[in-house]
């Protein structure tokens, strides 16, 4: 089967889509299926490069890449910089321009900040579609972005086979929405259900968010929903009689926290659980969060 990913995020960027999406991809490929991917394109990258079997096609840029472009710095120079809370490293250029970013533009795009890949995306994937024939279309989200070059793919191609991939909702995304509600709020929700209808399979990541567009969208997204749940690398776990350990057992979440959306307390009353159940878990066990900016819980 030949496959187009279409994703905003992919190797090698470091975010949960990136990761998610290059394994499933290579995962695909050692089936011997035949994938290549779509994706957004820092200059510093290779503009088509295979890896491990997966044609990779990066277009567009990013916000971070425009600004490296304007300063005259890279992300290994800017990395060198000391710390700001709650984010990346940032130069007294970039401050600007990010402020700049956030009274201005941030106010006005539209569906998300990859507004601006979106026509070289749609244009890259079109050129695939023609000439490789594709058998089927994959769009993935965040951002939404990619979901509008899927529907634009489809209207092009009605037969192609569209699955969407939701990492996150889109319209219903009312604590940390993708863009400005007061001007889009509407359009938003008009353009998520003409990409649910318009798709043959819609993927989410879990119960809950199955149970919100069952009642939000009904008939378009009824018969067309699958859970996909995170996926998780596994690998041997030494095991050994708790009395005999020395070594602490330290876990560790890496990701955001948003405030009644995703917030820590399941997994706080989790350890506190298991401290209960054992007195040696209640000194070997030990959480740590590595979160960035945790203001928004």
């Amino acid at each position: 089967m030949r496959i187009l990913v279409v994703s905003y995020y992919f190797f090698p960027a470091t975010n949960p889509r990136a990761y998610r999406w290059t394994k499933v991809v290579e995962q695909f490929s050692k089936l011997g299926h035949q994938v290549d991917v779509v994706t957004s394109g820092p200059r510093n990258l290779t503009k088509s490069q295979v890896q491990d079997g997966v044609t990779i096609y990066r277009t567009g840029s990013t916000f971070r890449d425009w600004v490296s472009k304007i300063t005259k710095t890279t992300p290994k120079q800017r990395n060198k910089i000391k710390d700001v809370p709650g984010g990346k490293p940032l130069i007294p250029a970039e401050k600007i321009l990010r402020f700049i970013y956030e009274i201005t533009w941030r106010k006005i795009y539209w569906p998300d900040h990859s507004c601006l890949w979106m026509y070289k995306g749609y244009r890259k994937s079109i050129t695939q579609i023609k000439r490789r024939r594709y058998d089927a279309l994959i769009t993935v989200s965040p951002e939404f972005s990619s979901h509008l070059i899927g529907l634009g793919c489809k209207h092009r191609f009605p037969s192609l086979r569209w699955v969407v991939d939701f990492g996150d909702p889109f319209s219903i995304m009312r604590d940390t929405p993708a863009n400005n509600l007061t001007f889009y709020e509407n359009l938003n929700y008009r353009v998520e259900r003409r990409v649910l209808s318009g798709a043959d399979a819609i993927s989410l990541t879990n119960e809950v968010v199955s149970k919100i567009y069952l009642e939000t969208f009904k008939d378009c997204v009824k018969e067309k929903i699958s859970i996909i749940p995170p996926i998780g690398m596994r690998t041997p776990i030494e095991r050994r009689p708790l009395e005999n350990r020395k070594r602490k057992i330290v876990v560790a979440y890496f990701g955001m926290l948003y405030k009644n959306i995703r917030e820590p307390d399941g997994l706080l009353q989790l350890f506190r659980d298991m401290q209960r159940l054992d007195d040696n878990l209640h000194e070997l066990l030990q959480l740590h969060f590595f979160c960035g900016d945790i203001s928004a819980c």
